[in-house]
This record gives structure tokens, sequence and C-alpha cells, in this order.
């Protein structure tokens, strides 16, 4: 375990013994707890991939899986905000391909919150076209409204997590500003928030580079940590596109999304925290990429979660107390994913009394 404390040593080997036997279900792991910029406390833990010998450190990219989410919709806002785009611009405007798929009244407010009515996934031959060399994205969505026109989506307004609604995003972002997404996402946000270190996981696309500085996915078999093979990711499991689930990038990087999120630009957007919005499953508002909730223990809650074959991620942020945790690590599983985030609130938000 390599430890890097910031805190009172006390808190931090106090952390330290809460979360180890949850990191030890994990080949590699890290976890980060900021208050407003700055790092209170981290845990390092494992190595990258299995018998590589190369530990998890504080420049290890770390799969965002869906946090990637949150930068879209930031990218989405500050279109709007220049006029290329309008959240009330019906999807349909911008993807006339889709009209035999989606509720001709969906809008682009509804694809950021998860309320289009389209499916979380789709047919695998849809899919499979966005891992040729000759994509197109015209070809693509005939396909996916031709293999869905019979089916039953449900009506806009309704919550339904989809990825599909933020490939749609992505596909709406390059259309309106005739740029494409990665270069839109890097000279809009990344380069203003001074990102710097950062990659796009294609998993078809991974180099030798990538497996020496990222915690790379595994999943169990017979008990026994085994790597995912990326071209298992990708003819198996091809939901993983550039706008929804794919970017990878250190907690230092990460956790400047927080800077979007107080932002005039995404501020505009918190006057649609209403009852169209709300899910009564979290008891909160899915809006642009985030979950908002109130919790009666320790305030408001704005976070995140994503799990993509062989990784798991989650950001929440506390305004209260201006504590934010990320944690990263290399299978996935949700139990742990919540049993690090209670252990996290019990010790940073109920045993240490912030001013």
């Amino acid at each position: 375990m390599m430890i890097e404390p910031k805190v009172e040593k006390a808190i931090h080997f106090s952390l330290l013994n809460e979360l180890q036997p949850f990191l030890e279900q994990t080949v590699g792991a890290r976890v980060s707890i900021y208050k407003n910029d700055e790092l209170l406390d981290t845990l390092s833990f494992g190595e990258i991939y299995k018998d590589s010998n190369i530990p998890v450190t504080s420049e290890t990219l770390c799969h965002l899986c869906s946090n990637t989410k949150a930068f879209t919709s930031a990218l989405v806002l500050t279109l709007c905000s220049e006029g290329l785009i309008d959240l009330d611009d019906r999807v349909l405007r911008w993807v006339p391909e889709l009209v035999d798929t989606i509720d001709p009244e969906a809008r682009i407010l509804n694809l950021l919150n998860h309320t289009s009515g389209l499916e979380r996934d789709v047919p695998m031959s849809v899919w499979n076209d966005l891992y040729k060399e000759d994509y197109d994205q015209n070809r693509f969505l005939l396909k996916l409204n031709k293999e869905n026109k019979h089916s039953s989506f449900k009506k806009s307004g309704e919550f339904f997590y989809s990825n599909v609604d933020y490939a749609l995003l992505g596909i709406i972002l390059n259309r309106a500003s005739s740029i494409p997404y990665k270069s839109l996402l890097i000279s809009k946000i990344f380069n203003p928030l001074k990102i710097t270190s950062f990659h796009f996981g294609d998993n078809h696309t991974q180099s030798e580079a990538d497996l020496k500085n990222r915690i790379w996915p595994h999943v169990k078999d017979e008990g026994e940590f085994q790597a995912v093979d990326p071209n298992l990711l990708k003819s198996e499991n091809p939901h993983f596109y550039d706008s929804a689930c794919t970017l990878l990038m250190p907690h230092f990087e990460w956790v400047k999304v927080l800077n979007i999120y107080y932002s005039p630009i995404f501020s505009s957007l918190k006057n649609y925290l209403n009852s169209e919005f709300f899910n009564p499953d979290f008891s909160g508002y899915s809006i642009a990429g985030w979950v908002i909730c109130n919790d009666s223990k320790f305030g408001r809650i704005i976070d995140h979660n994503g799990f993509n074959p062989g990784n798991s991620s989650f950001f929440s942020h506390y305004p209260e107390s201006k504590l934010s945790f990320l944690a990263s690590y290399n299978t996935f599983n949700n139990d742990l994913l919540n049993e690090i985030i209670s252990k996290l609130e019990t010790i940073y938000l109920k045993e240490i009394k912030w001013k």
C-alpha cells in the first residue's frame, strides 16, 4: 500500500485502516479527498496491471467511465452560451435520421438529463460501426433508426439512464460546431481548465504506452483477477464512445470538473431543477451528468459514478463542507463503491468537525 498523507497522520491512518479491506478487493485503486481545490488526503493501492509491478501513483490515468458525461454536459452548455444550440432544440432538428426512433418532442435538455425515452443500449450490430476505420456517422444513425423503429421506446420525460443519450449529444455537438467532439472538448473545456493530462480510452486504439500509465480494467475469473482484453471490450461491450464514457485522467485533473459545475454557464441550468427531472429512486435530480440530492446527515450531495467492464469510479461533492471524494479502481463492483463512500463520509463528514 503506497501512502501519501496530506492531513494529520491519525486521520490518514484511520482512513487507511478503514479502506484497506475494500481496496484489497481490487488490483489497483486510487482514492482522493479534496477541500476546495486543496488535496487533503490520498491513497494509492496496488498496481495498474496484474503482475506488472507498476504501482498506482498520483500521475496514473484513472478511467472516469460515465463521469465523462459531466464534461460533455459542460461542452453542451458552452455551445448553448455561444448560440450554436439551445437546450430546447428538438433532437430531430439535429438528428433527423431518428424520425422513427425518438419521441419527436424530445429536446437536447432531455438527452442531458436521461429523459429522452431512448433505451440505455442498442443492438450490437449498431455499435459495431463505431469501431470501423471507415466509420460513417450518417450510416451509424440510419442503422440505429432502422433497427429500432419497431422498439417500444418510452415517451420523453421519464428518467431512464441512457448511454445512447450522450452518444447523440456528441453527434449534435459535432454537427452544430463542425468540429470533432474530441477537438471541441479540448479547446472549449480542457484548455480553459488547464487540463493537460488525459486520454480518450478508445479500446480499439490502446497502445503499449497506455498500459504503463493507466489503471487497466480487470474482471474475476474463477476467483482470480484477469486483465480485460481490449479486443473483448470492443466486440462485446461496444458502448464505449467518447461523449459518454471513455475519458481517463489523474484525479488532480478530474477534480477540476467542479470549476465547471460552479461556473456561470452551468448555473443557468439549475433553473431546470424542477419536478420534471426529479428521480424518486435517489430522492434527487438528474441534471447534466450529475445527481443532485439532499441527505439528512451530510446536506446537499452532488455526485456521479461510473462503471465500465473492469473499471469503477465516482465523484462526490458536499457543498456545505466543501469536500470532494474521488475514487477509481479496476474492477466492476457496485457494493465496493458504496462501502468506500460510506467510510469516507464517516471519517471526513461525521468524525471531523470542519470550521
